[in-house]
């Protein structure tokens, strides 16, 4: 009894560690299989730097908020490409955040009074 408590508890804890790098790796993906097309030299840099910080393991809310302020610019002159449009909506609408830790970030500092 207590040997399959404790799998189904690890397996849980498996599964939550995986989705913890789903937003990571879902952007990575994303932002190499970009790369790969034709873009606006800003939009370029603004990817490259992004992949280098996931590649550095900086926290993911960062690399975000970084890349979409650096697109920005692109994206008001609507000179995106077809992927980086697809990558700046999915930074805005939070697509990248599977984990619903930002959420749960924004609860805790909105309910502490800070």
């Amino acid at each position: 009894m207590f040997g399959k408590k404790k799998k189904a508890e690890a397996a849980k804890a498996e599964q939550e560690a995986s989705k913890k790098t789903d937003g990571r790796i879902l952007l990575y993906s994303d932002i190499i299989d970009a790369l790969y097309d034709e873009m606006p030299r800003e939009e370029r840099e603004a990817l490259l730097e992004a992949e280098q910080q996931l590649e550095e393991k900086v926290y993911l809310g960062k690399v975000m908020r970084d890349l979409r302020i650096a697109l920005e610019p692109v994206a008001i002159k609507s000179q995106l490409s077809p992927q980086g449009k697809q990558i700046f909506w999915n930074i805005t609408a939070g697509g990248y955040q599977l984990t619903g830790v930002g959420l749960a970030s924004q609860a805790a500092m909105l309910f502490s009074g800070r």
